[in-house]
């Protein structure tokens, strides 16, 4: 869904990962839940971190290079530089080419709940971003009782205020980060609950409220 906006306002919301494919490569993107999606421009790189909650950089899957498995490689690929927050499942292959590509840097679901040290890693990351940014946010990337009805759903994700956290920090805090787009993707209405609309309306209110906070400073 596309709709007017002021210059530097949120450019794009939309339903899937293709979205964040038809982007120019060098920017970057911050990923919050699930996939490693694409982050801002110089950060300190932090070294990438193996656990994930589906990373969606094979190579190929289902046949094909442009499965929604597939939509993170194929950005690395490009030159996007990722940042992949809440991450907890992952192939090997996955792993073994976020290491190597070295722009890919992975903060996994597990760590970031257990040591307090990672999630202090993180927030200092987020906080030096500069430059243009992309920010696309895989809902499953959630604890799952706030996303039920999403597609592939997986346990031990981000809860709610920590995932505010980490969004207050890269768009309300970071004064050198420009938000040209964002995408909320993977949740999916069920015929008995409202859970996931509802949840997903109220993190899109929250990353519109935290970037207008930033643009009136």
């Amino acid at each position: 869904m596309r709709t007017p906006h002021p210059p530097g306002g949120i450019d794009q919301l939309g339903s899937g990962h293709p979205i964040a494919e038809v982007l120019p490569a060098p920017l970057r993107l911050a990923v919050i839940p699930r996939r490693p999606p694409p982050t801002a421009p110089t950060p300190a790189p932090a070294p990438p971190r193996p656990n994930r909650a589906h990373a969606d950089l094979r190579d190929t899957y289902g046949g094909g290079p442009e499965s929604h498995a597939c939509a993170m490689r194929r950005l690395v690929e490009g030159g996007a530089e990722l940042i992949a927050i809440g991450i907890r499942s992952v192939a090997r292959e996955e792993a073994v080419y976020g290491r190597a590509s070295g722009r890919v840097h992975t903060y996994g679901a597990q760590p970031l709940a257990e040591d307090p040290v990672v999630e202090a890693r993180l927030l200092d990351h987020l906080g030096a971003l500069t430059g243009d940014l992309y920010l696309t946010i895989d809902i499953d990337g959630l604890e799952v009782h706030l996303c039920p009805a999403t597609g592939t759903p997986q346990p031990g994700g981000l809860g709610w205020w920590q995932a505010l956290r980490y969004l207050r920090r890269l768009l309300r805090d970071n004064p050198r980060i420009q938000l040209i787009g964002c995408d909320l993707v993977e949740t999916v209405p069920a015929p008995s609950s409202q859970v996931n609309e509802m949840v997903a309306a109220r993190l899109l209110a929250k990353v519109i409220a935290y970037h207008a906070a930033a643009r009136r400073r």
